[in-house]
This record gives C-alpha cells, structure tokens and sequence, in this order.
C-alpha cells in the first residue's frame, strides 16, 4: 500500500478499464480486501486477494461464477476486469456496483411478511443455481485458466463430507482450549443416511444474508462466493437454511 493507496490502483490496465480513480473506501467484507471506488467512469467494486489461508484458486474461481451466474439472469455483478496472474502483487477484479444495502445492520429487525418475501427470493435463487450448474466431482472449486474445476476432488460424496467432518474435528481440537465433545454420525451411518454419488452443482456455501443486497424489499444482489464448492443440491439448502436462521436470526 502506498501513501494509504492499495498498490493495485497503481494499475495502468485498471485505469483504462475504470477510468482514473478519485475516491475508494475499504468495505468490511471478510476475507479478503473489498473497495469501492469511485472513477470517471462510474462507481465499482474491487476486490483483491489478501487472505493466503485459502486457496488461491478459489479466488480466481469467483469471477467465473458471476460471469456464468449472468448468464442464468441471478442478479449478480458484472465482472469489468480481472487480473488473475499478476507478475507481482495481488490478484483482483473489477465489478460493477449493485444497487442495493446489505441487510446485515437491520436483518433481526425485518418485518416478518418482508423477510418471508426475502428467503422466498433467496429460495428461488438457489434453485435456479442448483438446477444449472451440474459439476463433475465434488469438493472446493477453483479457476484454472478460465475454467471452473475442482481443486480436491472425491470420487464419492459421502467420502467428501467424511473429509470434510475429520477437518472440522481438527480445527475444533487444534483451536479451542476447551474444545466441547463432538458426537457426529459414523461413517456406516453417514453412508446409510446419504446419496452415495448424486449430482453434483454448485454451492456457495457461505449463503447468509450479509452476502445479498437488497432494494424495496427486493433482492438485487447475491455476492460473496468466496468458498464455492461443488456437492448435493440438497446438502447446500440444508446448510444455507441453518446458517440464515439459527446463526443470523435467532
């Protein structure tokens, strides 16, 4: 950063794209470094990779979804720019700025039949991804030059969440200094509950509502796919379910 300037502004190729740069802000969004930037040319909204605990083709994998989300009419940003493999710096793109505020201030103050209307929406959404995005393999996705793929791809889903629950178990023991029992199903009974091999699609896996814009009770914006992944459609309602009422709402 210089002078209090993310060295990514410094960008010729951005400038051509966006115009010249007069005013960004750093937006609390997570992860990674998200600005909004206001140009010559318009209002956008950058996000750079800052966050090296992921991997990076995750990242490059969040363009690509916009691009192919644009194409099944899900509100999302249009990607302007990207610059996926810096010769140095950090890895960004460009998006266009959606109309709409992000809920996360006021979420547990909605009025009900306005909330019902929301998840109604949100629900809606999900189908449409879930019923047009079929994936060869399941697990993390990432972008590989200019395809979207698996980066740890399980031959079977039921083993794919096995990992997924032995990683779990790991964090929670390695970062908790009191880490509370955990009680999950065996893998016989994991295996006797669920589809051993069903259709993978594409989940987003971090569905809350601070990752909508909305506008006039209406949602203008599904962003934020920071941790795309692909599994049963099913296992993604679940989850996104779970974390809307029982984690933001409750």
């Amino acid at each position: 950063m210089k002078n209090g300037r993310p060295k990514i502004f410094e960008s010729v190729e951005l400038k051509e794209h966006i115009g010249k740069i007069n005013e960004f802000s750093e937006l609390d969004e997570g992860l990674n470094s998200v600005y909004r930037v206001r140009s010559n040319d318009g209002e956008f909204i950058v996000k750079e990779c800052t966050n090296d605990r992921n991997d990076i083709e995750w990242f490059r994998a969040e363009p690509l979804i916009y691009e192919r989300l644009e194409s099944l009419e899900i509100p999302s940003p249009e990607v302007i720019y990207t610059d996926l493999y810096p010769e140095e710096g950090n890895e960004f793109f460009v998006m266009t700025k959606m109309e709409g505020v992000n809920p996360s201030g006021f979420k547990k103050n909605i009025d009900f039949d306005v909330l019902k209307g929301i998840l109604r929406e949100f629900g809606r959404i999900l189908g449409v991804i879930h019923s047009n995005t079929e994936m060869d393999g399941y697990g993390m996705l990432g972008g590989f030059e200019g395809s979207i793929n698996n980066t740890d791809e399980a031959e079977k889903w039921i083993w794919h969440l096995q990992g997924a629950v032995e990683e779990m178990e790991d964090l929670i023991e390695d970062g908790w200094d009191k880490a509370p029992a955990l009680d999950y199903p065996s893998e016989e009974r994991i295996a006797e509950l669920l589809p051993e091999s069903p259709q993978a699609v594409l989940l987003h896996l971090d569905n809350r509502l601070d990752n909508l814009l909305i506008d006039d009770n209406q949602v203008t914006a599904f962003l934020d796919w920071s941790h795309p992944e692909a599994g049963h459609h099913e296992y993604g309602i679940v989850l996104e379910s779970d974390i809307v009422f029982f984690l933001e709402l409750v």
